[in-house]
């Protein structure tokens, strides 16, 4: 049986506030919130909705194969005075609000796929958090617990406020996102070196000498193109060079510290990489390898990278026998053309 006998096929699209329809998206809203049948009223309105959620809101939201929308959530910057895209900020908290699945098919897995790609999303943006709120009443907490959510303040109100018909306690809860990632800093120069130049042993059998070095590092980070990957402790454990160019993104020196490889983490900062060009507007992520790593491009190429050409190895007096460079590249859609998933 294969993934499409057993599964549904959907479009996960993210989009701009203005590239929304605001009638599907209130109606998918109300349904869901007409479920917990304690609200006086529809919880808003498509005119409702756009006023509520503020200018810089984008939304995630699934579509059937019909187009139809099944399932819609808002993420924002929590913090008003947030631009939304910085890495260079500690401490970001990512807003998950405003989420309904529709009729039919509550269960089907939409609603944690939100919260799996609002986690995502703010993973590639540097945000350390994901906050959201909630009522007991609803019975949610349990929900967003099992999701690795923590109830960090609770608040009690009265019949009639926000429309209920009962009191409700409303939960503010949080979930740390680890690892965390954040743009380096001067202070990081010999650390990154020291990870990178971990990361490349594994091309000692064909060239001399290190990967690179602090001078190179240090303007790289001057550039303000690198981004570092941090454990729970704080502790650096990989690092990334992205590049915005003219018409696509570049990254490369992609470099987990030997001791946390095989955890999921090289592609997480993958991610970012990509997740950075899409904001800046670009299409396509470039990359290139050595050809005598035969283990990378099949990888690569199960991430939807293609070979596109060759390219003379840059320092061919390092070299112990010939190589040359492998450039492969990744489209990358537009968010609100979405991407499929299967649930």
């Amino acid at each position: 049986m294969t993934s499409s006998d057993a599964k549904t096929r959907y479009l996960l699209r993210h989009l701009q506030i203005g590239e929304i329809d605001p009638m599907s998206t209130a109606r998918v809203i109300n349904q869901a919130f007409a479920r917990y049948e304690i609200l006086a009223d529809h919880r808003t309105s498509p005119a409702d909705l756009l006023d509520e959620v503020g200018p810089f809101a984008e939304f995630l939201q699934f579509v059937d194969e019909t187009g139809e929308l099944k399932a819609t959530a808002v993420v924002r910057a929590a913090s008003a005075d947030d631009d939304g895209h910085s890495c260079a900020d500690i401490g970001r908290a990512f807003y998950f609000g405003l989420a309904g699945v529709a009729d039919g098919v509550v269960g089907a897995g939409l609603g944690s796929a939100l919260v799996r790609e609002t986690e995502r999303l703010a993973r590639s943006r540097c945000y350390t958090s994901v906050v959201l709120g909630t009522l007991r009443e609803f019975n949610l907490p349990p929900y967003y617990e099992r999701h690795g959510f923590a109830t960090m303040a609770t608040e009690e109100f009265p019949e009639g406020h926000w429309s209920m018909t009962v009191p409700h306690n409303y939960h503010e809860m949080q979930k740390m996102l680890t690892p965390t990632a954040r743009l380096a800093s001067a202070e990081d120069t010999a650390r990154v070196t020291e990870i990178v130049n971990s990361a490349y042993r594994a091309e000692d059998f064909f060239i001399d000498g290190n990967r690179t070095d602090e001078g190179e590092i240090g303007d790289l980070i001057s550039a303000g193109d690198v981004i570092v990957l941090e454990s729970g402790d704080r502790t650096m454990a990989g690092a990334v060079y992205v590049q915005m160019r003219e018409a696509s993104g570049y990254f490369g020196m992609l470099s987990i510290d030997p001791l946390r490889q095989k955890t999921g983490w090289g592609r997480l900062l993958i991610d970012m990489a990509e997740q950075r060009a899409r904001d800046a507007g670009l299409r396509a992520m470039d990359l290139q390898v050595v050809n005598l790593r035969e283990e990378l491009p099949p990888w690569y190429r199960r991430l939807g990278y293609v070979t596109n050409g060759t390219l003379p190895f840059p320092d061919p007096w390092k070299l112990r026998r010939p190589a040359h460079m492998v450039t492969m590249t990744k489209p990358l859609p537009a968010a609100s053309e979405g991407r499929e998933i299967w649930l």
